[in-house]
């Protein structure tokens, strides 16, 4: 894990209207940053994603973040975690849902519904549909 990456913090729970500026001023208290960004959806409107990441210059000044909780930013107290490399999360936009899970999770929907008997999902490997 590079330096870089061991003083890299998650802040879960951002208001929609964070700002990366807000978010730099603010985690800038505890000591200087070297990367600091609210996670955007791609799309046009990238709108916010409710999250983001601060990286800061010493380990010192992270832990002294970390253990300063709580954290109100923009009217939202937000949740602060040491950020995990994707890789050891299991991967990408899957988010760590194997096939293997998913055949154990197709299995025991089967399982459910063929114990239910008196069910109309009884024989069906399928979920119900949400109704909107």
């Amino acid at each position: 894990m590079g330096r870089d990456q061991e003083n890299k913090l998650f802040i879960g729970g951002l208001s929609y209207s964070t700002e990366d500026k807000s978010l730099r001023e603010y985690f800038e208290r505890f000591g200087p940053l070297s990367d600091y960004v609210v996670m955007r959806y791609p799309d046009t409107t990238r709108r916010s994603r409710g999250f983001g990441f601060v990286s800061f210059d010493n380990k010192s000044d992270m832990e002294n973040c970390l253990a300063s909780q709580p954290h109100n930013l923009d009217g939202r107290t937000v949740e602060l975690k040491q950020a995990t490399p994707k890789e050891d999360m299991g991967g990408g936009r899957s988010g760590g849902f194997s096939a293997a899970a998913a055949t154990t999770t197709k299995r025991l929907r089967t399982q459910r519904a063929n114990s239910c008997g008196s069910c109309s999902l009884a024989g069906s490997t399928t979920p119900p549909q949400r109704r909107e």
